[in-house]
C-alpha cells in the first residue's frame, strides 16, 4: 500500500511489509510531526479481510472520512485518515490492480435496478447531505451545481453505480479514471468534494445472487389409504382360506 499526504509536499509513503506502524516517535515505520499525533498512535495491517486500522491504546481517536475511529475499522483505498492534524490518503500499490472494474464492460442499456442508492458527501461545501442517485444524477457542469468541479454522470444500472467523467479525470478509491462501475463504499474526489457510494439495495440483490437455488425436491409419494369396508373383506378372504386349508389337512388325515 501507499499513504499519500493530502496538505503536506512530501512523497508518498510505499510500505514494505504488511503492517505499517504510524506515530510521531522515529521509531515508527511512518513518523508524523503535528498536534494530536501520539509517539505509537496507529497501526494499518494487512490480512484475508483486508486492511485492518487499530488506534493503539493511550491515543486519541482518529477520522476515516470524517467519522471518529477509536478501536478498529477496515479501511479502502481512497480513504482518508485524520491523525491530528495530518491527513493521510489510503493509495494502493499499482493503480492497474484497483480499477474499481474500469477494465470490465460497462453496462449499455441494462434496466435501472430498484432500490435505493446515493452519494454521501464526506467533505467539501455539501459535507453531511446525500444525493441520490434516482436513476441518473449530473454533478458539476449544468448537473447539481460543484465549485470547480467538471461535469461527470452517475447512472444506476443492475451490475452497479457507473460513473462517467467524460474528459476529466477524477479519483476513484485513490486512482485517476474517467470511467468506473462503482459498488457501494466506492469513494469519488472531485476537487475539495468527497463522495461515497452509499447502495444498500445493490449490495442486497448482490447478495440474494450469488445464493445458490436449492433444486427442488421431489414429491413424497402417500400411498392412499385403505377404506374399512375393504380391510374386513381382505380378512374375511383369508379366514375363508385358513378355514378350506384345515379342511383339507383334516380329510387327508
Amino acid at each position: 500500500m501507499r499513504i499519500g499526504f493530502v496538505n503536506a509536499a512530501r512523497e508518498p509513503f510505499r510500505s514494505a511489509g504488511a503492517r505499517v506502524r504510524i506515530g510521531c516517535a522515529a521509531e515508527n515505520d511512518l513518523a508524523l510531526s503535528g498536534a494530536g499525533v501520539a509517539q505509537r498512535h496507529l497501526t494499518i495491517a494487512e490480512d484475508r479481510r483486508g486492511l485492518v486500522l487499530e488506534v493503539l491504546p493511550g491515543a486519541s481517536h482518529i477520522y476515516v472520512n470524517a467519522r471518529p475511529v477509536r478501536e478498529r475499522a477496515l479501511l479502502r483505498f481512497g480513504d482518508i485518515l485524520s491523525v491530528g492534524g495530518c491527513k493521510l490518503a489510503l493509495l494502493p500499490d499499482n493503480p492497474a490492480d484497483h480499477d474499481c472494474g474500469a477494465s470490465k464492460p460497462l453496462p449499455g442499456d441494462a434496466a435501472p435496478r430498484p432500490g435505493f442508492a446515493a452519494l454521501r458527501a464526506v467533505s467539501g461545501a455539501w459535507s453531511g447531505r446525500l444525493l441520490p442517485i434516482e436513476g441518473r444524477l449530473v454533478l458539476g457542469g449544468r448537473g447539481f451545481v460543484l465549485a470547480g468541479v467538471p461535469q461527470c454522470e452517475l447512472q444506476l444500472h443492475q451490475t452497479g453505480v457507473r460513473f462517467d467523467a467524460g474528459d476529466a479525470q477524477v479519483l476513484v478509491n485513490g486512482v485517476r479514471l474517467k470511467r468506473a462501475l462503482l459498488q457501494s463504499g466506492d469513494q469519488l474526489i472531485l476537487g475539495e468534494h468527497r463522495f461515497v457510494v452509499e447502495a444498500p439495495g445493490l449490495q442486497a440483490a448482490s447478495a440474494a445472487a450469488q445464493e445458490t437455488p436449492e433444486p427442488p425436491q421431489a414429491p413424497i409419494a402417500i400411498e392412499p389409504r385403505r377404506s374399512i369396508a375393504e380391510l374386513w373383506w381382505l380378512l374375511g378372504t383369508a379366514a375363508l382360506l385358513a378355514v378350506i386349508i384345515a379342511a383339507l389337512l383334516w380329510w387327508k388325515h
